[in-house]
């Protein structure tokens, strides 16, 4: 049964809203016009003191290393800054995210192609749009984290503009079209959000909530309703599709992708690959049953299995 997200939305165990800008301003706007006077949302919403920003990850991530000038230097500097902020729900989200893949300072250490794809061509812009990047992906790892998961904690995902202008925005997701954006080409963040959602859906769902209008909705690759129209990219036909359906392509894509990073690893590890062969099979055994989703994250035990360096798994394409 659908619910507006002011029934689901609780900002008291770590909840928090995700989608462009304008979707999540226009849910504060929901909030206020629409939340009952007792309700715990309007409540938080109302108390003195409060700042809206507080259930977007983006004023964690600003709060712990806003702006590209830690990013100049040394990862030092962003420590620095972490080390002196005193909020408890910070404080623990930076706890775990900088022992995580994605912490910021993983930008001091990552490759210039991946670096460069953030489109600035300044170095330190660059690395600070990946770490946002990065870190609102965390954002979403966060609610899985021990103290927020046993909380109940929620990704609220906001799809209205995804669904403007038919569709076109989760055709451009789903195909990871770069656009201009303040001055720059690169893949949206949002774009990125949606896709690793997808991605882990098998260990995130139970965690997600998806709206249309903030009515609760199913995820996008679940959804064989809504359609998108869009010109073809090669021949400029027009074409039609379920948003299932764009999903489908582009796990598909994203299966054979991995599928062939994993044919490289064995070829540039081995030893690795004869160590572990039993794992990899055990992993891979009646995989072509298993949904697009499901695969890729088979795939990608495996091949950390071999190449557990993130960082190097460009490497590996072909």
């Amino acid at each position: 049964m659908p619910h507006d997200i002011i029934e689901l939305f609780d900002p008291y165990r770590g909840d928090l809203v995700y989608g462009f800008a304008a979707d999540r301003t226009s849910f504060y706007e929901h909030v206020e016009q629409r939340a009952p006077d007792t309700s715990a949302l309007k409540l938080f919403f109302d108390r003195d003191g409060y700042d809206p920003a507080w259930i977007q990850v983006d004023h964690y991530n600003d709060t712990l290393f806003g702006g590209s000038q830690l990013f100049k230097d040394k990862p030092e500097d962003i420590t620095d800054q972490a080390a002196q902020v005193q909020d408890s729900w910070i404080q623990y989200f930076w706890q775990e995210m900088s022992n995580h893949r994605f912490s910021p300072l993983e930008a001091f250490n990552t490759p210039d192609a991946k670096r460069n794809k953030e489109g600035w061509k300044d170095l330190a812009e660059d690395r600070y749009y990946l770490a946002i990047r990065r870190g609102c992906k965390f954002g979403i790892e966060h609610i899985l984290s021990q103290h927020i998961a046993a909380q109940g904690a929620k990704i609220h995902f906001l799809l209205d503009r995804f669904h403007r202008s038919n569709g076109e925005r989760m055709v451009a997701a789903t195909y990871k079209e770069p656009s201009d954006a303040r001055g720059r080409i690169s893949v949206s963040i949002t774009y990125s959000e949606i896709r690793y959602i997808y991605r882990n859906w098998g260990r995130l769902k139970d965690s997600i909530e998806f709206y249309y209008d903030f009515i609760s909705a199913v995820a996008p690759w679940e959804d064989d309703v809504r359609q998108a129209t869009w010109l073809d990219r090669d021949t400029g036909a027009p074409k039609t599709d379920s948003y299932k359906n764009l999903w489908t392509i582009y796990g598909g894509a994203r299966k054979n992708k991995y599928a062939e990073m994993l044919d490289m690893a064995k070829v540039k590890h081995p030893f690795e690959a004869q160590q572990h062969k039993v794992k990899i099979d055990a992993l891979l055994v009646g995989i072509e049953n298993l949904s697009n989703s499901q695969q890729i994250a088979k795939y990608e035990e495996a091949i950390k299995l071999l190449e557990p360096d993130r960082n190097k798994w460009r490497e590996l394409q072909i």
